[in-house]
């Protein structure tokens, strides 16, 4: 397999007199294995077809293939006990469907194309949701989105109560504009869990996938899919396959890859290979406490292997990127040589990070911003676009961020033949708590844009 060169930030040492500081963070660059088990689709390809069950049936489902392989420690009749009532259930719940499916049927205009049941199509109203929705005021933020015919997008951000519960706000740029708060159907959720959310852009719609900490620490899968779950989402099949991580560990989440720190301060990888396998891996790497994750793609493309860029701080501060990539043979990779450049910055704070195709570049690279708090609480960035990273000028936009807030950025989500990233900026948008608030910032590759509050209502 041919492997495309990409050029990878964190290379060339910043001489400029403007980033000299006393304080310091350090990108270095390395490829890494992976290492593979395997687990089901994050959506089963047989859910995907016109006759397919809905997200309800799922749920069924998935209990009845656990009746064929689960060991059961109290004895074979209890197990065939529970297979009856979850096959009695599945029975009963196609007879309904079929009674309910035939009084609307018969009511139709025998329209040829599939129409998923009342209670999955998407609305445009959302779950109750008023100004009794308390922001918690340390609550971890993600955002992810995809591009829409006519060059719009769709991006959601998600977010965390005081009583625990997690909601996302969406945003369309078609004049749509911000939709209602919509409540996660989830329960059991890490008090101030990290949150980390990507959108699979080969499918069609696009689906996202929300990952979050539950309260026995393992990772946490709830997926959305217009037309295919409901608006509060759906359990996604990672839950099949949990991982531990810290409580303290954020999730840092780009499809198909998924970053979380272990107890011992590790970091490990999960990455989604397609053909019902999923790989997980430790990737030698021990990282800061708490450390903000952060992966962006490094090839506009997005071919095999899928180069994308992990951002962390090492365990003593500093920034540091791990390069990663997709491979499927599982041979141990080529790793970098580490190398690493000087820029300013505080060494403890969050970060965030976004991406934008680099224009007329022949290894179809990226652009890279890094967005971090200073010592001021302000929020400052660097950017790569291919010669060095440099500092970028500060901006009233970034001011008065709260204390400790978490950042996070939204950059377009792509898959290799299907979507392209583009190197238009309307999607280069960030966000971290100001003033008890989810405060929205947007960059046009020049200069930074104060775009208000994301309206919980």
């Amino acid at each position: 397999m041919s492997r495309s060169k990409v050029d990878q930030p964190g290379l060339e040492v910043v001489t400029s007199a403007d980033l000299k500081a006393t304080s310091h963070f350090v990108l270095t660059s390395q490829r890494v294995p992976i290492s593979s088990y395997t687990a089901p689709e994050v959506v089963p390809l047989e859910f995907l077809n016109d006759r397919s069950p809905g997200p309800e049936a799922l749920q069924f489902l998935e209990e009845k293939e656990q009746c064929l392989v689960e060991e059961d420690s109290v004895g074979t009749n209890s197990r065939y006990g529970r297979c009856f009532i979850i096959w009695a259930s599945v029975l009963l719940l196609v007879i309904i469907s079929s009674i309910v499916g035939g009084a609307i049927g018969s009511g139709s205009n025998h329209d040829s194309s599939p129409t998923p049941p009342s209670s999955l199509t998407p609305s445009s109203s959302s779950p109750a949701s008023t100004s009794a929705l308390l922001l918690r005021s340390n609550s971890k933020l993600a955002v992810s989105g995809y591009r829409t015919e006519g060059e719009f997008f769709n991006s959601r951000i998600f977010y965390q109560d005081e009583a625990d519960n997690l909601w996302f706000s969406e945003y369309k740029s078609d004049g749509s504009g911000w939709g209602n708060s919509t409540k996660v159907a989830r329960e059991g959720i890490l008090t101030n869990t990290a949150v980390g959310v990507t959108a699979i852009a080969s499918y069609d719609p696009e689906q996202y996938e929300l990952f979050f900490l539950n309260k026995s620490l393992l990772v946490t899968g709830h997926n959305f899919r217009d037309g295919w779950s409901p608006l509060g989402g759906a359990p996604d099949s990672i839950d099949w396959f949990p991982a531990s991580a810290d409580p303290t560990s954020s999730l840092g989440t780009y499809w198909p890859y998924i970053a979380l720190q272990k107890p011992n301060l590790t970091l490990h990888l999960i990455t989604y290979t397609g053909s019902s396998t999923w790989q997980n891996q430790t990737l030698g790497v021990t990282a800061l406490a708490g450390t903000s994750l952060a992966i962006v793609p490094q090839s506009a493309s997005y071919e095999d292997p899928q180069h994308a860029a992990l951002f962390y701080r090492r365990a003593d501060g500093l920034l540091a990127l791990h390069s990663l990539e997709f491979n499927e043979t599982g041979n141990e990779p080529n790793v970098d040589g580490d190398s690493s450049i000087t820029i300013a910055g505080i060494q403890w704070s969050s970060f965030g990070a976004f991406a934008v195709a680099r224009e007329n570049d022949p290894n179809n690279a990226t652009n890279i911003y890094i967005l971090y708090q200073t010592a001021s609480n302000d929020l400052q960035y660097v950017y790569h676009h291919g010669d060095s990273w440099q500092l970028g000028p500060a901006s009233d936009a970034l001011k008065n961020a709260d204390p400790s807030t978490d950042i996070t950025c939204l950059t377009q989500s792509i898959w290799s033949g299907n979507v392209v990233l583009s190197s238009a900026y309307d999607m280069s948008r960030c966000y971290f708590l100001s003033g008890g608030q989810i405060k929205q910032v947007g960059f046009d590759g020049t200069m930074w844009t104060d775009m208000g509050n994301v309206p919980l209502l």
